[in-house]
């Protein structure tokens, strides 16, 4: 059921994981545990980085 969600739904968060579980089985899972169950099947989810961070102001040595 867990994978058939991720691969339906690959951009998902946690969050958004445990809601459409609990949607289709009526039982609600903490990220928590959905995040080990995840990890238990091999797939992990990366955080997504918005931008590039931006480079460090340089000093002026006066």
């Amino acid at each position: 059921m867990i994978r058939i969600l991720v691969a339906e739904h690959q951009d998902a968060t946690l969050v958004e994981l445990c809601e459409l579980f609990a949607i289709k089985t009526g039982n609600w899972v903490s990220r928590t545990a959905m995040c080990r169950y995840l990890q238990k099947l091999g797939l992990n989810r990366k955080k997504k980085h918005g931008a590039v961070a931006k480079p460090g102001l340089k000093e002026s040595k006066n």
